[in-house]
């Protein structure tokens, strides 16, 4: 599984980023300037899952990114998705505000990757939360 890591103090999305577990304590950690990895404290950072699909470009998708339907579909304008979690499904799903319906990821490589929540702060008045 793949993970990437909003820095809340450095303002930046770093996927360098490696997960150690016990039952006791996870441990997150990111590769540094220095190629040496560096654990990184709570609540300092918001990680994010990859949800295992790519857009139409080949990117992989990851929890708080923004899809775009580009104008497709017989619209003239561009909608805009967020990939959410489902908790009562227990899966990841897209939601798009304008058109107002939720698909399945397994649809995701029809659209293409717009931002994400936290660069492209622009886009989230456009996406609903």
């Amino acid at each position: 599984m793949k993970f990437r890591i909003w820095d809340k103090e450095a303002k930046y999305l770093d996927y360098d980023v490696r997960i150690t577990s016990t039952d006791k304590y996870e441990k997150v950690e990111v590769l540094d300037a220095f190629s040496e990895w560096t654990e990184i404290e709570e609540p300092g950072y918001i990680l994010m899952r990859g949800i295992g699909v790519k857009d139409r470009d080949g990117h992989e998708i990851y929890e708080g990114d923004i899809l775009t339907d580009e104008g497709y579909f017989e619209n003239d304008y561009w909608d805009y998705a967020r990939i959410c979690f489902d908790k009562d499904e227990y899966t990841y799903c897209i939601v798009w505000k304008d058109e107002g319906i939720v698909e399945s990821i397994t649809n995701c490589g029809d659209y293409a990757i717009a931002g994400n929540i936290y660069e492209d702060k622009e886009l989230l008045d456009r996406v609903e939360e």
